[in-house]
C-alpha cells in the first residue's frame, strides 16, 4: 500500500476515533442527567458545548491549513485529544466534564479541518469520493460507539462511572497507537497528489471567495444544524415513545449505519454522477418525512428518521465537493466557516429548546420541527445553485 494511502487511512481513522464523545453523549440522556444532578437548561448545554469550542478550533485549523500544506498539522490536535480523552476519566461533575467536552470539541474540530484539507491535497481529482469515504469511516465507528454506549447505559451489573468513563480512557490510547503510527511512516513531509496533473480552473486561481461558495457555506450550516439538535435530542422524544424493543442508543446506530449505506454508495459512483439530484432532493424529501415523524409520533419518529437519514446522508457530500471545487485554497478556511455556523447556532438552540421546555412547558417535539424546514431550506439552496452555477460551467 503507497504512504499515501496510509496516512489518508490513519487521518479517517484519528477522525473517526475523535468523535466518540459527541456520538455517545445523546445516548446516556437522563441517565447522566440524573447522575450529574442537571437541570434541563444545564442538559441542553452539555449536549452541545463540544460545537462553539470546537468552532473556534476549527477556525485556527482553517487559517493554518491555508498558509502551509503539512499533513504534520494533524499530529497536535491528534496528541492533544488523547490526552483530552484521558483526563474525562477524571470528570466526576458538571463545570470539570464541561470543560473537558469543550476542549474535547476543539481539537476534533480543528483535527477534522486538517484531515479533510491534507486528503482533498492528496486525492484532488476525487474530492468528493475521499471526503465521502471520510465520512463514512466516521458513520461506520458512530454506530458501533452508540451500541456499545446503548449496551453500557442499559446494563444492571455495569456502574454507571465506568459505563460512562472507562471508554474514553480506551479512546485516549487508540488515537496515541494512530498518531505513533502517523509518526513511524512520516519518513518524507511532501506528498504528490495522486491522479493525473491538470491546470486549475480559473475559480480555483481566484484567491476571492464567490457567491456559490456563500450559499454552500450556508446549506452546510443548516443542513449540519438540523442534524445535530435531531441527533441530541430525539433521544429524549423517544424516551416517551412506545418503540417496543427499539432503544434510543440502537436507533442512534441504525442512523450512523444509514449514512455509511447511502455514502458508501455515493463514494462509489463517479465523481460529478446526479450532482444536481444530490442538492435538492435529499432535503426536500427528508423535511416531508421529519415532518411525518414529530406529527405521526410512537415508532413512525424512529422510521421516518432513518429513513430520511438514508436521504440527507447524501447532501452534505455534495456540498462540500463543491466547495472544493469552486476554491480548493479557501476549502479549509470555509470548512472551519461551516463548523463555526452550525456550532454557534446548535449551541444557541440547543440551550434555548432546554430552556423553552424548563420554564414554559412546550412539547419537544413542537420545538424540533424547526429542523425539517432547515432541510428544505437546503433543497432551496442547491435548486439556485442547479440554476446558476453549475449550468454555467456545463
Amino acid at each position: 500500500m503507497k504512504r499515501h494511502h496510509i496516512t489518508a487511512s490513519l487521518l479517517m481513522l484519528a477522525c473517526a476515533l475523535g468523535c466518540y464523545a459527541t456520538t455517545t453523549l445523546p445516548v446516556f440522556r437522563s441517565t447522566l442527567k440524573d447522575y450529574l444532578q442537571l437541570t434541563e437548561a444545564q442538559y441542553g448545554l452539555l449536549m452541545s458545548i463540544a460545537l462553539i469550542p470546537g468552532a473556534v478550533g476549527s477556525l485556527i485549523a482553517g487559517w493554518m491549513t491555508r498558509r502551509q500544506k503539512n499533513n504534520d498539522l494533524a499530529w497536535f490536535p491528534i496528541a492533544g485529544l488523547a490526552l483530552t480523552y484521558l483526563t474525562l476519566y477524571f470528570t466526576r461533575t458538571f463545570v470539570p466534564l464541561l470543560i473537558g467536552l469543550a476542549c474535547c470539541g476543539a481539537l476534533w474540530q480543528s483535527m477534522s479541518v486538517i484531515a479533510q484539507s491534507a486528503l482533498v491535497t492528496l486525492f484532488p481529482n476525487a474530492r468528493r469520493r475521499v471526503l465521502t469515504l471520510t465520512m463514512v469511516v466516521i458513520s461506520c465507528f458512530s454506530a458501533a460507539f452508540s451500541n456499545i454506549a446503548e449496551i453500557l447505559v442499559s446494563s444492571p451489573r455495569i456502574p454507571f462511572p465506568i459505563a460512562f468513563h472507562v471508554p474514553q480512557v480506551i479512546i485516549s490510547i487508540l488515537l496515541s497507537a494512530t498518531l505513533l503510527a502517523l509518526a513511524l511512516i512520516a519518513k518524507r513531509k511532501h506528498y504528490a497528489p495522486i491522479g493525473p496533473s491538470s491546470k486549475p480552473d480559473a475559480e480555483s486561481i481566484d484567491t476571492k471567495p464567490s457567491l456559490p461558495m456563500y450559499l454552500c457555506l450556508a446549506a452546510m450550516i443548516l443542513h449540519a444544524t438540523a442534524d445535530n439538535l435531531l441527533m441530541l435530542w430525539l433521544p429524549r422524544v423517544w424516551e416517551n415513545e412506545n418503540l417496543g424493543a427499539l432503544k434510543p442508543g440502537h436507533i442512534l446506530a441504525l442512523y450512523s449505519l444509514a449514512y455509511v449505506i447511502s455514502r458508501s454508495i455515493l463514494a462509489i459512483l463517479p465523481e460529478n454522477t446526479l450532482q444536481r439530484t444530490f442538492l435538492v432532493l435529499p432535503g426536500a424529501a427528508g423535511c416531508v418525512l421529519m415532518v411525518a415523524a414529530l406529527t405521526i409520533g410512537g415508532r413512525a419518529t424512529a422510521y421516518c428518521y432513518l429513513a430520511g437519514a438514508l436521504l440527507w446522508a447524501c447532501e452534505y457530500p455534495a456540498f462540500l465537493a463543491i466547495l472544493a471545487k469552486l476554491n480548493p485554497k479557501w476549502f479549509g478556511m470555509f470548512l472551519s466557516f461551516v463548523i463555526i455556523g452550525a456550532g454557534v447556532l446548535t449551541t444557541a438552540a440547543s440551550t434555548a429548546i432546554g430552556a423553552a421546555i424548563q420554564s414554559f412547558n412546550i412539547n419537544l417535539k413542537s420545538l424540533l420541527m424547526v429542523c425539517p424546514f432547515a432541510f428544505a431550506s437546503v433543497s432551496a439552496i442547491g435548486l439556485i445553485l442547479c440554476s446558476t452555477t453549475l449550468r454555467t460551467k456545463q
